[in-house]
């Protein structure tokens, strides 16, 4: 079931490549298969069997991250956070979202991004 909801994700978001639209296309994977979304990354960490799995993809996360945060925040510190943080915001968003019963489909991943925008704008000198 984890293979499988891996696969469904990765058809929906494509390359590992950080693009503006790699929100739009994991809100479109989690409305496709919510199950699955909330089975990767939420319940795969806590079960021992498929920890180390679930701590890889978010490593692979952070790591798509780092580059894309890195000419907007110049302390080492705070761009380790920041990556860190935006993939968990991310994929806490979403998962609101689809709790929320996935409201306003077509701007879900404008507000999304806006969240992050905070998130960056945090991690920069004041």
């Amino acid at each position: 079931m984890l293979d499988r909801a891996r696969v469904n994700l990765g058809d929906a978001v494509g390359p590992p490549d950080y693009t503006e639209q790699i929100i739009d296309a994991l809100l479109a994977g989690a409305a496709r298969d919510p199950a699955g979304f909330r089975l990767l990354f939420s319940h795969a960490a806590r079960e021992p069997e498929f920890r180390a799995e679930a701590d890889r993809y978010r490593a692979e996360m952070v790591a798509t991250a780092r580059p894309q945060l890195a000419p907007m925040i110049d302390d080492p510190g705070w761009l380790s956070w920041a990556a860190h943080l935006t993939p968990t915001a991310t994929v806490a968003a979403i998962t609101a979202w689809l709790d929320a019963g996935q409201p306003d489909p077509d701007i879900a991943a404008d507000r999304i991004r806006r969240a992050l925008i905070g998130i960056v704008q945090a991690a920069r000198p004041g």
